[in-house]
């Protein structure tokens, strides 16, 4: 967890806002990535291939009406951070810059064969997903295709009544759907068919795994095969599934993890919400070095048109413990700014402290 991603560093490219969807898959088929990166100014965009099964025209849909911002990660940072990354925002790589410059990506594959060198002897029922979200032979490709993007997933078990049948995924149907890269390279008979029925599409050869087997050996099977997924199968029930998703909850960070945190409203931006959910993590944590009865932490976020003049956003915080309740309410143009001034009210409140009989306290709005 504390290792450098220094050294999982692997070579990376990037592409422009304006460059072609159609660009983007032949990139993707050929190096048999997920994820794509995109540089515009001093940000870092990507684009994956569950993003690409809404596309109607890949050759003329430019890459900037796709993409999505993401943090940018220095060499020193710790694998941890990168793998909470990547399990909150459901992704499986992230770019990695030195002094603005693109120096290569950090992949969650890397990062599972290193921890893996050794058995660190969990089983498959300690990560899995249980009881995934299935689809049947007789629905077509088209709503496989909506579950992915509304549920964020990229594989659906295939059934026939409650017997495994086969499975899709998101790159199956970008791949074999989609128009081809090359315009002389025909295409297959299924090409741009989403009303194909799944018993006509699925993979047949479906990798699965035991729930009793060990996570060493699920990665080994997944590698050999070329997935990024394993069912996990009792007896001939699924019972689960495991992708490279679960294997980062092992090593994914969490701050003050034995009391609930909520925060609402968060913004689509991935950098924007990361950073505001890491400072009020960071001041949750904080307030409890003086106070470690909380029980329940809130922060409400909404973002447009506020009771202050000239203010993108309107954050309330709510703090609850048994014997004493706290809120606070900051108006911000920048959301980041907004919970710095939420670090500022914690301090407030832990160097001024004195036991009150009231058991809520308004805190004025800050700055006043």
């Amino acid at each position: 967890m504390r290792l450098p991603i220094s050294e999982f560093v692997t070579p990376a490219e990037a592409f422009t806002p304006t460059d072609q969807v159609s660009k983007v898959i032949g990139f993707l088929r050929s190096s048999r990535l997920y994820e794509a990166f995109i540089e515009e100014g001093g940000r870092t965009a990507m684009i994956s291939i569950r993003d690409l099964l809404g596309t109607t025209n890949i050759a003329t849909t430019k890459i900037s009406t796709l993409m999505y911002y993401i943090p940018r990660l220095h060499p020193n940072s710790s694998v941890s951070n990168a793998a909470t990354l990547m399990h909150d925002y459901r992704i499986k790589s992230l770019p990695v810059y030195r002094e603005k410059k693109l120096a290569g990506q950090i992949t969650s594959a890397s990062i599972i064969a290193r921890l893996l060198d050794t058995d660190i002897g969990l089983k498959a029922s300690s990560i899995m997903t249980p009881n995934p979200i299935r689809v049947y032979a007789s629905d077509n490709v088209s709503k496989a295709g909506g579950i992915m993007i509304r549920r964020k997933i990229d594989q659906l078990p295939v059934m026939i009544d409650d017997r495994l049948d086969g499975i899709v995924s998101s790159d199956q149907i970008v791949f074999n759907l989609m128009s081809w890269v090359d315009r002389n390279v025909k295409g297959d008979w299924r090409e741009g068919r989403f009303d194909t029925p799944l018993a006509m599409f699925a993979t047949k050869n479906v990798l699965t795994n035991s729930v009793s087997d060990t996570l060493r050996s699920i990665f080994a099977n997944m590698s050999n095969s070329a997935t990024n997924y394993s069912l996990i199968m009792n007896l001939d029930e699924v019972h689960g599934i495991i992708t490279y998703r679960d294997y980062m909850k092992i090593l994914a960070h969490r701050i003050a993890e034995d009391i609930p945190i909520y925060m609402v409203g968060l913004p689509e931006d991935p950098f924007e919400a990361e950073t505001a959910k890491s400072k009020f993590l960071a001041a949750v944590r904080l307030l409890r070095t003086g106070f470690p009865e909380i029980t329940e932490a809130r922060a409400i976020i909404k973002m447009g048109k506020t009771e202050a003049p000239r203010k993108r956003y309107q954050v309330r915080i709510f703090i609850m413990s048994p014997y004493r309740h706290y809120s606070y309410r900051v108006f911000s143009y920048e959301l980041a700014d907004a919970f710095d001034y939420v670090n500022g009210w914690v301090k407030g409140i832990i160097s001024s402290y004195k036991p009150k009989s009231k058991r809520t306290t308004e805190i004025p709005e800050f700055p006043p």
